[in-house]
This record gives structure tokens, sequence and C-alpha cells, in this order.
């Protein structure tokens, strides 16, 4: 990421910065947060995890350890 972060900055003046988090966060936050309305309307999704795997990470989470 930091490759192609430097590349990026390099090329067009612009940094990218890694904004991380659940799919149920995102959806949670997702029409209450001037950040996150921005970050839909103008930047671009460059992974997305499926649902499904998403679903199990979430699900770890509530296990007793």
């Amino acid at each position: 990421m930091s490759e192609l972060s430097f590349e990026t900055a390099l090329k067009y003046g612009e940094s990218i910065e890694p904004y991380l988090m659940s799919l149920h966060e995102f959806n949670s936050r997702k029409n209450r947060s001037l950040f996150l309305r921005e970050i839909i309307k103008t930047c671009e999704v460059i992974y997305e995890m499926d649902e499904e795997e998403n679903h199990w990470i979430y699900l770890r989470g509530f296990e007793k350890t």
C-alpha cells in the first residue's frame, strides 16, 4: 500500500489514505456521518470484503475466548 500511495503522490500530488471498518459499522454510520457521505459521493472503493466473509468475521467477534 505504501508504494502505491507514494507513486500516486508523485504522479497526481494526492495521497491515498486507507480507511478500514466493518460492513456493520459502515452501514450503521453511513447516513449519519458527513465524512462517510462525502466519501461515498466522491471517492472510489479499491477493496471491499464480500458479505459472507464479513459476516463470519463479525460473528467471531462475539465468540467467547
